[in-house]
């Protein structure tokens, strides 16, 4: 898992395709409000 992350956290699975951060940004909002940790806001919309 650590691996992908690093992969991902690089830019090299997303090299060559559009991206689009706005579902990882409602993460940030949902930390914010309710105060949890980041990595757990993630199931929510993923």
């Amino acid at each position: 898992m650590m691996w992908v992350v690093t992969q991902a956290l690089n830019g090299l699975i997303g090299a060559g395709v559009p991206q689009d951060w706005t579902t990882h940004m409602i993460g940030h909002e949902i930390t914010a409000k309710y105060h949890i940790d980041h990595a757990r806001t993630q199931p929510c919309y993923a």
